[in-house]
Parts: C-alpha cells; sequence; structure tokens
C-alpha cells in the first residue's frame, strides 16, 4: 500500500494479523487501522475459528469477512489472506 510518506524498511514492523472477524466488530476497524499504519508491513491476515457458540463455520466466516474488508478498501489483492485452524471440541 502506497502511503503520502515513506517510512524507512528498516524502521517498519512485519505484521501477522490473526483475526475472529466475524466474532464481533471491532476486529474490522483493527484490520483497517493495521493497513493505514504506514509503519506496518502487513505480512498476511488469517481468518481465525471463534468457536462453535453461534456458528459451526467460525474460521471460514471470519476469512471471508477479511476478503470482504479487503475489498471493502480496494487491498484484496495486495494482502495475503489464510485460513486459520478450524478446532473440534467434543
Amino acid at each position: 500500500m502506497k502511503h503520502p510518506f515513506d517510512i524507512p524498511e528498516s524502521k517498519k514492523i512485519r505484521l501477522i494479523i490473526n483475526t475472529d472477524a466475524k466474532n464481533e466488530a471491532d476486529d474490522q476497524f483493527a484490520i483497517v487501522h493495521a493497513l493505514l499504519t504506514p509503519r506496518f508491513k502487513i505480512k498476511g491476515i488469517i481468518g481465525a475459528h471463534f468457536g462453535t457458540h453461534r456458528t459451526e463455520n467460525s474460521m471460514q466466516e471470519s476469512y471471508d469477512e477479511v476478503v470482504k474488508v479487503l475489498d471493502f478498501v480496494n487491498l484484496k489483492d495486495e494482502v495475503n489472506i489464510y485460513k486459520g485452524a478450524v478446532y473440534h471440541y467434543g
């Protein structure tokens, strides 16, 4: 992502975001905030599982929400998106 000013590469912080983006609304704001922070070099975003209390597909729903957020800010092709682990409670 191009910012109006440059941060030297040696000063950038490599960051991987692990998020249960579909669980609560705060994660979408955190994702966009991180993307707009020039010092962060986002290496990827992982859609995380948040339990089975509301849905059986929480990881996939978080992944889909990350895709939606990145598409909304026109950065879907600039950031790697990954699916996190799926936990099975028994």
